[in-house]
């Protein structure tokens, strides 16, 4: 009887130690906070098709403090995939327009064959397209093609990857509100 409370409490401790070590471990270690890629066609991405994004961390607290790398990119076959991806681009959020600008994204770096990082036959590359980037309410993302469609067989996603680049010195407890004295009392229990 006695073997098996301590059983019991030790399988308890082991799971709560679990628990607050997965916790803080559930942020990457490049910081991205947030990504999303929508699927293209596989005739060609039409002009006319514009993909809007809304760039905003899922699971993080945000203090306005915080500043954010913004990146543009796209997935594509290793086996069929254009040489260069021409984009129009455009930051905007509630009150105005934070940038409107072109890039192209280099698939394929000479000699080396398909750019970017691949698994299954499937590559990724991405550019920055913003540093310094505070987050404002309705912060959208839209991304056009510029490229001829049938230029752009093989490109099978495009979308954004947003990552923390600076944390305020808050701490995780003084972010969601919680008063010092509250911790403090709880660990003198």
């Amino acid at each position: 009887m006695k073997l098996a409370r301590t059983y019991h409490a030790f399988t308890a401790a082991l799971l709560m130690l679990m628990l607050l070590i997965g916790g803080t471990a559930c942020r990457r270690v490049d910081n991205v906070v947030w990504a999303d890629f929508e699927p293209l066609d596989d005739n060609g991405w039409d002009p006319i098709r514009i993909c809007s994004f809304s760039p905003w961390p899922v699971d993080s607290v945000v203090s306005p403090e915080d500043k954010f790398t913004l990146a543009v990119g796209c997935r594509f076959r290793a086996s069929h995939h254009p040489a260069k991806l021409h984009l129009g681009v455009r930051l905007l959020d509630e009150e105005h327009m934070i940038l409107s600008d072109t890039m192209t994204l280099l698939l394929t770096p000479p000699p080396d064959g398909p750019g970017g990082r691949g698994a299954y036959a499937v590559y990724e590359v991405l550019d920055t397209l913003k540093r310094d980037l505070t987050l404002s309410p309705g912060l959208l993302l839209e991304i056009q093609n510029l490229t001829v469609p049938e230029q752009t067989r093989g490109v099978i996603a495009v979308g954004g990857r947003l990552s923390l680049t600076n944390h305020s010195a808050l701490s995780w407890t003084e972010r969601l509100g919680i008063p010092r004295e509250w911790l403090l009392h709880f660990n003198n229990q």
